[in-house]
């Protein structure tokens, strides 16, 4: 078991704007073979919009409940990860079994040294 890398701007470029290159993504992350961590690298990805934030928290609670797939967001710019943050909190609560993800927003080394100092 091992963990894969995504690039996500080589894959949809600068702007994630639909569903559909969500599920894309995931797709591939689901066919990726025996992997137990996906790492969505965001960077150089300069906007993500409201529906493509949502089906990602979507399609990442789900990878997690039926694939066992932890899935790590890294180099989300500011307004990005404040998206992907409202989307999290107005998905549909009913008829759906959630588990809480922790997310992260390390930007810098220092960001990363006081995160790795806490645990």
């Amino acid at each position: 078991m091992t963990e894969a890398i995504f690039e996500i701007r080589s894959q949809v470029g600068t702007s994630l704007s639909s569903r559909n290159a969500v599920d894309s993504l995931f797709n591939r992350i689901s066919e990726s073979g025996c992997i137990f961590k996906a790492i969505l690298d965001f960077k150089g990805v300069d906007f993500i919009s409201r529906a493509s934030a949502d089906q990602l928290v979507k399609s990442q609670n789900d990878i997690f409940q039926n694939r066992n797939i932890v899935i790590e967001l890294r180099n989300l710019n500011e307004d990005s990860f404040k998206m992907i943050q409202i989307a999290a909190g107005t998905q549909n609560k009913a008829g759906r079994n959630k588990t809480l993800l922790p997310v992260y927003n390390i930007t810098s080394f220092h960001s990363l040294e006081k995160f790795l100092m806490g645990i």
